[in-house]
């Protein structure tokens, strides 16, 4: 049991909304003792010696050696592989996450893709700027296509049940979920290629892990169907990106839409020289499929109902072993 009163805690923030965070936070816990700032740099010069909890997405490298006693690190994100590598954490430290805030907004991004492709918004939106009027345009439908989800935890999940809502035949692929609502059959192992052989559209929504990296390269390319289309909203490492980019330019897919890149996990994007930029058959969002509106509240919550919990002795959410 903690027997540790909240107002003799100390608790670090450090977000680029850490302003909008506060409030949220106040507002459960109105006596907190928070030091809330939007980067590292802007810790120049501030005592953290005595911070009981840290709050970010990220490693803070230079800061976490200057707390005495860390007790708890709780990441605002659902990925955290790059925490981890970064060695910040003892095994003493308690690690929590956000999973699962990010379901409801990259299942609907997931949506927003598919919706893309198959009616060909981006097409139609390029008519309009150059004042084409295109009689004709036929667009396909989702009803009784196949998605093939890749990885069926809170993000899978939440997309197979938009998926099956529009009447599509949803797979999976996991190697620890053995069902799932709204999806026919989840496969394991070794069977990745008869998921991607029967997809028309192959999400990625897999953890990276020595186990997931390079995943998907030539020879699964290849097994699926030439008309297929790859959304990856996970981790750009999943993905061979050269065997991604040889799939696109030789049409040996149809395309691909991409929220995610190759390189550290919240700041990796394209440069403007990127080959990938020129590829007519591929979507690029810039890393956004989890930032709503929603996002700041959904994760506050999440951090003050574990806050609750840890102060009342209570188990925790989210916990992960390291």
């Amino acid at each position: 049991m903690n027997t540790r009163k909240l107002e003799e805690m100390k608790v670090l923030l450090v977000n680029p909304w850490a302003d909008q965070y506060v409030p949220e936070i106040k507002r459960r816990f109105p006596n907190i003792n928070l030091i809330s700032v939007r980067n590292e740099d802007e810790l120049e010069g501030v005592n953290v010696s005595d911070v009981d909890v840290v709050v970010t997405w990220e490693t803070l490298t230079r800061t976490i050696p200057r707390i005495n006693n860390l007790k708890w690190f709780h990441c605002l994100a659902a990925g955290y592989n790059h925490i981890l590598d970064a060695g910040v954490l003892t095994k003493e430290m308690i690690f929590t996450t956000v999973a699962g805030a990010a379901a409801i907004p990259v299942s609907e991004f997931v949506m927003g893709f598919l919706f893309n492709i198959v009616k060909r918004f981006p097409e139609m939106y390029e008519n309009q700027r150059q004042h084409k009027f295109v009689l004709h345009f036929p667009g396909r439908e989702l009803y009784g296509k196949t998605i093939g989800i890749l990885g069926m935890g809170n993000i899978g999940r939440a997309v197979a049940k938009k998926a099956k809502a529009m009447d599509m035949v949803v797979l999976g692929y996991d190697n620890y979920v053995s069902e799932a609502e709204g999806v026919e059959k989840i496969y394991s192992g070794k069977n990745l290629r008869t998921v991607l052989q029967m997809s028309d559209f192959v999400v990625i929504s897999l953890p990276l892990s020595e186990e997931t990296a390079g995943l998907i390269g030539e020879d699964q390319f290849r097994a699926m169907k030439p008309g297929a289309y790859l959304i990856n909203v996970a981790r750009g490492e999943i993905v061979v990106r050269e065997a991604l980019i040889k799939a696109l330019e030789e049409k040996i897919i149809a395309g691909a839409a991409l929220d995610v890149f190759w390189g550290f996990a919240n700041t990796a994007g394209l440069t403007p020289d990127d080959e990938l930029w020129d590829i007519p058959n591929v979507i690029i969002s810039p890393h956004c499929a989890t930032v709503t509106d929603m996002f700041v509240p959904r994760t506050a919550e999440i951090f003050c109902r574990n806050l609750e919990n840890y102060l009342k002795g209570r188990p925790m959410i989210n916990v992960i072993g390291h």
